[in-house]
């Protein structure tokens, strides 16, 4: 008869072990959270603010232009917004300048 109390008394063991870390858990109460800093108004910094009054200075370096002028793929993507878009003078220069010197251009970069 002893024999047969083991068993039930080591399951019951068991259950108790496991359900103890479960039942002595206490819910906390949140800590109040310190009321968030006001961002510091930056001045709002533009292109024009980063570089001194009188000194644009522009370097740019496009690599195959001229094969790029040359391709129909730009070609058709570039007439819509010339005829259509009306982009500024300097824009249409820059293209015009880039079609007449392609040739020149392509000729530089094979050698």
């Amino acid at each position: 008869m002893r024999n047969s109390k083991r068993p039930v008394a080591a399951l019951l063991l068991i259950f108790l072990l496991i359900l103890a870390p479960t039942t002595a858990a206490q819910k906390r109460t949140p800590r109040p959270k310190p009321p968030a800093p006001k961002p510091a108004v930056a001045p709002s910094t533009t292109f024009d603010n980063l570089l001194s009054v009188d000194s644009y200075k522009i370097y740019v370096e496009i690599r195959n232009v001229g094969q790029l002028i040359n391709s129909s793929s730009f070609t058709e993507l570039l007439e819509p917004v010339l005829k259509l878009a009306a982009p500024p003078k300097e824009f249409k220069t820059a293209v015009k300048w880039l079609t007449t010197h392609a040739a020149t251009i392509i000729r530089d970069e094979s050698s």
